[in-house]
């Protein structure tokens, strides 16, 4: 089985694979004022990009009110700032995961995507990330997030 197979098997964006955590999908701490991201490496030969979705707020990137935002390898400065804003009441939420273009297409949680995740106390995140192309490869997308 694939990765994305196990993630649908186990109907969860966590799954234990070969003596680590993986996700499809990995939450970020939901305090998070400021979430700095810079791409460390790429090892695919497809594009490769980051996709982040918050759910209770908005994201101020660039002068730009979202709740999503899609950041690519090839295109986005080699460090963007993020400036979170929460609503008060809602229920809170900061998500990350991967998406490549191949052929024109974006495409996640396919075949043998997934992450590595390696949190630190310091708000520093780097995830290791591969796509669904071939056999899993955790040098296909390396960012490192920063939350404050």
């Amino acid at each position: 089985m694939n990765l994305s197979e196990l993630f649908a098997e186990a109907r969860t964006g966590q799954i234990w694979w070969q003596g680590s955590d993986l996700y499809g999908i990995f939450s970020l701490p939901e305090d998070a004022t400021t979430l700095r991201v810079s791409f460390e490496s790429t090892g695919s030969p497809f594009r490769q990009g980051l996709n982040i979705k918050s759910y209770g707020g908005r994201m101020l990137v660039n002068g730009q009110s979202l709740r999503e935002i899609l950041l690519w390898e090839d295109t986005a400065p080699s460090v963007v700032e993020i400036q979170m804003q929460w609503e008060m009441s809602a229920k809170r939420s900061l998500r990350v995961w991967n998406c490549w273009e191949r052929n024109g297409v974006i495409n996640a949680w396919v075949g043998n995507a997934g992450m590595r995740v390696e949190a630190g106390p310091d708000g520093i995140t780097i995830l290791r990330c591969s796509d669904g192309e071939g056999e899993p490869n955790f040098g296909d997308l390396v960012a490192r997030l920063e939350t404050h």
